[in-house]
């Protein structure tokens, strides 16, 4: 390899792990995944619940979760993860349910 090559490799190496230079990648924080939490606590305790981000945040959550951002973004991860279903009804509401047994 070149002279050129080589410093270059060296370094593209050394940033690759400089960790001031490697973006980190972060998970659900605290607050989404206790009211992810929360949720499947809920439809445990009543399957056949489902209700749209306001009723969840007011019946479901009663008070423990925090704001209507990090309730669409654990609603979005248990949707994700398979864990509940997003129902779009005719008039464009969007329901959430348990989601059912794969298969």
């Amino acid at each position: 390899m070149n002279p050129a090559r080589a410093s270059l490799a060296r370094r593209v190496h050394r940033a690759a792990w400089n960790p001031r230079e490697v973006p980190i990648v972060a998970g659900p924080d605290e607050q989404i995944m206790l009211m992810a939490n929360l949720i499947e606590r809920y439809l445990s305790e009543h399957p056949e619940a489902g209700d749209t981000v306001d009723g969840i945040q007011q019946w479901w959550l009663e008070g423990h979760g925090g704001s209507l951002d990090q309730l669409q973004q654990a609603l979005d991860y248990l949707v994700e993860n398979v864990r509940l279903s997003r129902i779009v009804l005719a008039d464009g509401t969007v329901i959430y349910a348990r989601a059912g047994p794969s298969g």
